[in-house]
């Protein structure tokens, strides 16, 4: 998957998507993706890239991936 210039939350969404997994993303997620090329990598490995350097984390729970920051993903 190659992205240039794209939303955070549209990149993970698409992700998701494409390997057919449920995502939730918190509405204050934002940045941009500059440049994105990834290949043979697992998702998680892919959300830790993409989540490195932000704020923000990911939990997946009940079969759905939630992106926020930590105060979001507590119990």
């Amino acid at each position: 998957m190659e992205l240039v210039n794209a939303s955070l939350p549209q990149v993970l969404s698409d992700l998701a998507k494409k390997v057919q997994r449920n995502i939730l993303i918190f509405n204050h997620v934002t940045y941009t993706v500059n440049n994105l090329s990834v290949k043979g990598v697992t998702l998680e490995e892919a959300f830790s890239l993409l989540l490195k350097g932000t704020p923000f984390t990911f939990l997946l729970k009940d079969n759905v991936y939630l992106i926020g920051d930590g105060r979001n993903l507590r119990p």
